[in-house]
């Protein structure tokens, strides 16, 4: 299949988004032939993450799937999904692709429906080892499903192909340059657990690793806390910091990672080599974090908490990962590439 133009289809949160970007990218700096454009949903979020990465895409103003809704929101969110269909209607004739790459969320879904009308070849990427609600229908209308995991549940084997989640380029740094960055001051041989809440953020979970950091068995490790404060704030032994766009420089701090188990997140931490307790979050779409959370285990150092527990059982947790906390600093161990899963899923197209 000769491919000379894409249009990637991501929104909804980070979690959809960033892959998408970051295949845009790796696409742009690999294959600089073939023009790329990408489809948006029109939430405060999903701009500020595209402006984040310099990218201007076409908005599609829907807020959500009317199927997720209360029954007071269910016939405005029709009426959104009818809009939407003809908004991505005009973009799609604007740009006359040869491929939709869709990346999950809401705003693939009047792409699915668009794409197959007018003929032209779509993919949807589940970043998800759980397949959400567009995934599911896309692949029962026959559209190639790509995956991010070796599991895409409840797709069968041979359903859909394992490709890994693309994920954005990041540079490690040396330790100190790191912590100057975020403005914060750290002794050298201090222990540090990254906390990770999400592009959405989670109070309740900061509060319950500030609560379980006063534990006196982890007053060696200190806590920084990415998203729960709007300036740098500490307290004890936890760091509140505002939302980083640049990973990379947290990352470099990162002795382990306590996290969410979205898809992205956890295929960096996989990269990245460190170990990290996972507390799934009880509301994602089909618990879809819990698959997340077991596929990443079983292919890295990781342990799944309960939320409820985190308080009286992340002190356990911690201090059984830390024996597997890398001796490394300022590089990606093994010379890991953080393009193999774009170049794999750009295999997996250009082969149809």
């Amino acid at each position: 299949m000769k491919i000379g133009r894409i249009t990637i289809v991501a929104g909804g949160t980070g979690g959809h988004i960033w892959p998408a970007i970051a295949f845009g990218e790796w696409m742009s700096r690999e294959h600089p032939e073939v023009s790329i454009s990408y489809i948006s949903g029109s939430r405060p979020l999903e701009l500020r993450i595209y402006r984040e990465a310099g990218l201007d895409p076409h908005v599609i103003h829907i807020e959500g799937s009317p199927l997720g809704a209360g029954l007071r929101q269910m016939p405005r969110r029709f009426k959104q999904i009818v809009r939407a269909l003809h908004q991505t209607e005009d973009c799609i004739k604007r740009d006359m692709p040869d491929l939709c790459l869709m990346f999950g969320g809401y705003v693939s879904f009047p792409a699915l429906l668009v794409s197959r009308r007018m003929g032209i070849r779509s993919v949807m990427h589940e970043q998800n080892a759980r397949a959400g609600r567009v995934t599911r229908f896309a692949a029962m209308l026959g559209v190639k499903i790509a995956s991010g995991w070796r599991i895409c549940r409840p797709l069968p084997e041979g359903a859909f192909s394992p490709v890994g989640v693309p994920i954005r380029e990041f540079k490690l740094c040396e330790r100190s340059v790191a912590a100057a960055s975020l403005g914060i001051s750290l002794e050298r041989s201090q222990k540090v657990a990254l906390v990770l809440a999400g592009s959405l953020g989670s109070s309740s979970l900061f509060q319950r690793v500030a609560s379980a950091a006063s534990h006196p068995s982890l007053r060696d490790w200190t806590f920084l806390m990415v998203g729960a404060s709007k300036d740098v704030e500490r307290s004890g032994n936890c760091i509140s910091l505002p939302h980083i766009w640049d990973i990379g420089t947290a990352y470099s701090l990162a002795d382990l990672v306590i996290t969410r188990a979205g898809a992205s997140t956890l295929t960096e931490i996989k990269l990245l080599g460190v170990p990290c307790v996972i507390i799934p979050w009880r509301e994602s779409s089909g618990g879809h974090q819990f698959d997340n959370a077991g596929a990443f285990c079983e292919e890295a150092n990781g342990m799944i908490l309960d939320e409820d527990a985190l308080t009286s059982d992340l002190h356990d947790a911690i201090r059984t990962l830390e024996v597997k906390v890398p001796p490394w600093r300022g590089s990606l161990p093994g010379g890991e590439d953080l393009g193999e899963n774009s170049s794999n899923l750009w295999n997996m197209i250009s082969s149809l």
